[in-house]
């Protein structure tokens, strides 16, 4: 950055941070980072009967990722229900029953938001025209609950937060007008 500075003569601020993944997070990506070596590796595509090498040549292995991540989210998914039955045991025990709740509803909230991330991903993955987007959220926003639609605003607008994709803040824009008409 400073080579740049010094050729144009002009200020240039501090190099962005990286944004460290907790512990957690790094081990799931991990995980989906040998899971994908291992398809690389015992994957193939086996052809019984004529196939002409022309076609066969270009041919991949499609979903790898999505694969990887439901693998992932269902994981995420038990280990979380474990650490429920764990804490709904604790109850008997003790008598602080509203922070036992509290953490119950914390893991719970993950579960959604991880669910709804999905979804609200793969719309816009479908959908990457923000023209295209409107027109089918306009439809698709009325048929979910005011609840529902709320739980949406809030997971798109936490991704808008995250990563600036302005596609999200339509999708968090569209749920919030649902939900307060």
């Amino acid at each position: 950055m400073k080579k740049f500075s010094n050729v144009s003569n002009v200020f240039v601020g501090k190099e962005p941070k990286l944004v460290e993944p907790t512990k957690q997070e790094a081990e799931v990506i991990q995980f989906k980072n040998e899971v994908m070596k291992l398809m690389d590796d015992f994957l193939s595509i086996r052809s019984y009967g004529v196939a002409r090498p022309e076609i066969m040549i270009p041919t991949k292995i499609v979903g790898k990722e999505m694969f990887v991540e439901a693998l992932a989210d269902l994981l995420t998914s038990k280990s979380n229900k474990e650490q429920i039955k764990a804490l709904e045991s604790l109850k008997s025990t003790n008598k602080d029953w509203k922070s036992i709740e509290d953490k119950i509803d914390s893991i719970e909230d993950i579960n959604i938001d991880l669910k709804e991330s999905k979804k609200i991903n793969d719309l816009i993955e479908k959908y990457s025209d923000e023209e295209d987007l409107k027109f089918f959220l306009d439809s698709h926003v009325k048929k979910s609950t005011k609840e529902k639609a709320y739980q949406k605003h809030q997971v798109a607008e936490k991704m808008f937060n995250k990563t600036r994709n302005p596609l999200l803040k339509v999708v968090s824009d569209k749920y919030l007008d649902f939900y307060k008409n």
